[in-house]
């Protein structure tokens, strides 16, 4: 039973099923983000957020933020390449 309990937490926690998903583009420019979800810093001091392809941490000063469904986000940004 608590075995269950903690599958459902880490589920829950790490965006198992029905994940949010967000395209984030620095106004003015044709670079796209995604991410599961986002930080916003409050009084204008921008977002932060990890990039889905890269898994890099992203703080952005300013930014267009878009809900998307699942189907929109890019394939290969759904099956990042990995390093060796």
């Amino acid at each position: 039973m608590l075995r269950k309990a903690l599958v459902c937490a880490v589920l829950i926690v790490g965006g198992g099923c029905g994940s949010t998903y967000y395209r984030i583009n620095p106004p003015g420019t044709d670079k796209s983000y995604y991410t599961t979800g986002y930080q916003d810093l409050g009084f204008g001091q921008g977002v932060r957020f990890t990039d889905m392809k890269t898994g890099a941490q992203v703080t952005l000063p300013a930014s267009e933020i878009h809900k998307i469904s699942k189907d929109e986000v890019p394939a290969d940004v759904l099956q990042p390449t990995t390093k060796p």
